[in-house]
């Protein structure tokens, strides 16, 4: 593509992503603000979060969940820190002032609106995979394969999981 030709004005545009500006302290009004005056476009939003932590006995029990290896204990963390992740998102959508923000306003509130279902789905289909593994009848297995490559890590180990306790000879497989 050479700079004068149209596709650009149509394809290009920003990614942003909300990690990258939260690390550099910038405030995601002023910055979408900004974008609008240069006529930047904004092509892709990218939900993000990054952990700042000192590591204090009270931040490493809080991250625990996370290395656990036993799934039925694994899956409960993953699940309140869900649960805890769809409260934050609530939180922020209810922080949201539509008469003095507008559009911005209107657009956070659709994503915040769009996180929490996300939220929510994965949620799901991660306790239906530990479901389906703990009581490892083949049946659900259809079910298991359509999730193997499912977006949300925590949804993959559940399937993997469950897959192994389905295979021909786990002691839970009946």
């Amino acid at each position: 593509m050479r700079p004068d030709d149209k596709r650009l004005e149509r394809y290009l545009g920003v990614n942003y992503d909300t990690c990258h500006l939260a690390v550099e302290f910038e405030e995601p009004e002023a910055v979408v603000k900004r974008f609008e005056q240069e006529g930047i476009k904004i092509s892709k939003i990218h939900v993000s979060s990054a952990l700042k932590v000192q590591p204090t006995p009270e931040a490493r029990q809080a991250l625990q969940g996370f290395a656990e290896t036993d799934m039925i204990l694994r899956n409960e963390a993953v699940h309140i820190n869900l649960l805890k992740t769809q409260a934050i998102v609530e939180e922020l959508r209810a922080s949201l002032n539509h008469r003095t923000e507008g559009a911005f306003a209107r657009t956070m509130s659709d994503l915040y609106d769009f996180m929490r279902t996300q939220l929510r789905q994965a949620n799901l289909r991660k306790e239906c995979a530990a479901a389906l593994g703990e009581i490892a009848d083949p049946a659900g297995r259809p079910f298991l394969e359509m999730l193997v490559d499912d977006l949300d890590p925590e949804v993959r180990k559940n399937v993997r999981w469950a897959i192994q306790r389905m295979a021909p000879g786990s002691l839970a497989a009946h």
